[in-house]
């Protein structure tokens, strides 16, 4: 999504107070889920025949008063429709201060070109509320800047930073849902973790969403920042998975230890990968099918057409009058009901078979357990001058310490862990690209990491299974914006061995199946 700023318009709508004018919209898009669509063959208002789903977009055909004549087609039916215009979604045309009163003190900002969508009116204008990804602000948006979005916004990878000035946050959002606070009411509610790839893939924030905690002195809830590409609210919450900063690791704690010294209780080191996980499965297509001809569909039996369902259609008879039937027609974004004539269908029994409803694909994104082990061990048995093994009195294999490691490696791995697990939203994003272009894209990438004994890391990506160069780079540069912790050796005098040390975590991508 980019940035940009739009001129400011002023509403031709006296109807609901800060609603935007559509003269300049050639398409508009549905932004509330259930929105009711009414047949444009009804003078004045009519009861709905139906409902649509957000993110579709359609061509304009009239704007009427507080709502908007369009041309639905969707899976197979095509008709004349309206839609309220506080059901549309809308674009920012200016940098928004957050708030949800006019004389509040601002609580976050919102760039021009943020989509939203309106929850209420106002005295001061019209509450509304960002759409997509996993946090949804509230804030007041006043009459004349915001403007009717033409297509969904989407975002480029490369548009994560909006500015220097803009807040910066250290943590990834726990999978916990929860809702920010203030004094005048919920400012923003954060949902689940994205999974299914039809989210991940139009998230604004494209797994980068942060959060930190600005104020941790309450005992019972904290004000945290989320700061996203497009916007950053500040509010209160009583998660303790959102108090992580406040949380310190003790000594005398067995079930808070803090094996890495960072100040952090390390038995929460991310979270489980699967948590959160909700991708629902479509709804299975309707049994009775359309025949060769279009079927009309109206009112009520022997009624006036106000639309048709195209030969193939899937429905389901509701009620039956004679010949005449009662449909539903559901399809991926919407539903409609109307009345046909039950010559218009395949007679029952005959029908092509249903086609199987497919789970939809999820970006599964999992990370393994470090592995740590010394890069050269040394002879497992000492050797005399012949090369040959030594053995002592007993006949056991005589080793020197001095030039075997006989011992484990001494270093904690918890943190490089932590660090994979704090990016898998963005891992996520860049994986459900990959998948969106094929659909069987699965595998896995080790990150290896040498660690000598002066500390210097050296790392490389290893058994890369899954070819997606931004995953690669994502993956292998993560090190770069990230503090590993510092390792620290005691060796005497004597000892020959190599003390680099190989620390190795694979992270592996596959669809749900």
């Amino acid at each position: 999504m980019s940035r940009l700023h739009f001129p400011v318009l002023v509403s031709l709508l006296s109807g609901v107070v800060g609603m935007p004018a559509l003269a300049s919209a050639g398409s508009v898009c549905v932004a509330k889920a259930d929105t009711p669509v009414v047949s444009a063959a009804v003078v004045g208002e009519g009861t709905p025949i139906g409902f649509v789903g957000p993110r579709q977009c359609f061509g304009v055909l009239e704007r009427l008063e507080g709502r908007t004549r369009v041309l639905l087609k969707g899976g197979g039916f095509r008709g004349e429709v309206e839609i309220a215009d506080d059901h549309l979604l809308y674009e920012l045309a200016e940098d928004v201060p957050m708030r949800l009163r006019a004389k509040d003190e601002p609580f976050g900002l919102a760039l021009a070109g943020t989509g939203v969508m309106i929850e209420k009116s106002s005295a001061d204008g019209v509450v509304v509320r960002t759409v997509d990804g996993r946090v949804q602000a509230r804030f007041l948006v006043e009459d004349g800047v915001m403007l009717p979005a033409e297509s969904w916004p989407t975002m480029e990878p490369d548009e994560v930073h909006p500015g220097g000035k803009w807040p910066e946050a250290e943590h990834a959002l726990p999978p916990s849902s929860v809702t920010l606070t203030g004094k005048s009411g919920a400012r923003a509610i954060v949902g689940p973790p994205l999974f299914a790839l039809s989210e991940v893939l139009i998230d604004p924030a494209i797994g980068a969403l942060r959060y930190t905690v600005t104020d941790a002195d309450q005992e019972d809830a904290e004000t945290v920042r989320i700061v996203g590409p497009t916007f950053w609210v500040m509010g209160t919450v009583e998660d303790i998975d959102w108090r992580r900063l406040s949380i310190k690791g003790s000594k005398d704690d067995e079930n808070a230890p803090d094996e890495d010294g960072d100040g952090l209780r390390d038995g929460w080191d991310g979270w489980d990968e699967h948590k959160g996980y909700a991708v629902s499965a479509p709804v299975a297509p309707h049994p009775r099918e359309v025949a060769s001809k279009e079927a009309p569909l109206a009112f009520e039996a022997k009624g006036d057409r106000f639309a048709v369902l195209i030969p193939g259609a899937r429905v389901r008879v509701v009620q039956t009058d004679g010949p005449w039937l009662q449909v539903e027609h559901v399809w991926a974004g919407g539903t409609v009901t109307g009345w046909l004539d039950k010559k218009r269908l395949i007679k029952e029994g005959k029908e092509q078979t249903t086609p199987q409803v497919a789970l939809p694909k999820a970006t599964v994104v999992t990370v393994g357990e470090p592995v740590l082990a010394w890069v050269n061990k040394g002879p497992e048995q000492a050797t005399d001058k012949d090369g040959e093994p030594k053995v002592d009195k007993e006949g056991e294999p005589v080793v020197d310490p001095n030039e075997t490691h006989i011992e484990e490696p001494d270093y904690a791995t918890v943190w490089l862990r932590r660090m994979l697990r704090e990016r898998i939203d963005r891992l996520r994003y860049f994986y459900g690209r990959e998948l969106a272009g094929n659909p069987t894209a699965t595998g896995a990438m080790t990150l290896s990491i040498t660690i000598d004994e002066e500390g210097v890391f050296t790392t490389e990506l290893v058994d890369v299974t899954l070819q997606d160069d931004d995953l690669k780079e994502l993956v292998g540069e993560m090190l770069a914006e990230y503090e590993p912790e510092e390792r620290k050796i005691k060796k005497s005098r004597r000892d020959t061995k190599d003390y680099s040390l190989s620390l190795k975590v694979t992270v592996t991508f596959a669809p749900l199946k």
